[in-house]
């Protein structure tokens, strides 16, 4: 079977938690608790997340992220060759301004990884 777009995008997102996860020397479960995943078997869900059975949504990145001690963005740019730290500059909306202008930095950093994981689905479907 070939994996769509979307299955190869969780694997990246996955590969990444799983790189960054050892290279701070943690289990699947130590991850999981500092996560504050609950249940009788935590580290099933970051399990799922390195094979690619299951996509981490953003609030799930930042948490990860937040118990790795890294920036959320790490993860998708771990994900991505290429993806992120792009040179290329735009012309923002201004109302798209405006909004940002008024958001505190967690969001900030929330909606950035948001976009990067846009970036990437847009990368791989061309």
């Amino acid at each position: 079977m070939t994996p769509d777009k979307k299955q190869y995008t969780r694997e990246s997102v996955g590969m990444a938690i799983k790189r960054l996860r050892e290279s701070k020397g943690l289990t699947q479960a130590e991850l999981a608790r500092r996560c504050g995943y609950p249940g009788a078997d935590p580290q099933s869900r970051i399990s799922h997340y390195e094979r690619g059975y299951r996509q981490p949504s953003v609030q799930e990145l930042q948490q990860i992220a937040i118990a790795l001690g890294i920036e959320a963005s790490e993860l998708l740019d771990g994900a991505s060759p290429g993806g992120a730290g792009s040179d290329k500059t735009s012309v923002l909306d201004p109302e798209i301004v405006e909004h940002l202008s008024k958001i505190n930095e967690d969001q900030r950093a929330a909606i950035l990884a948001v976009l990067r994981a846009f970036a990437v689905a847009r990368v791989e479907a061309t």
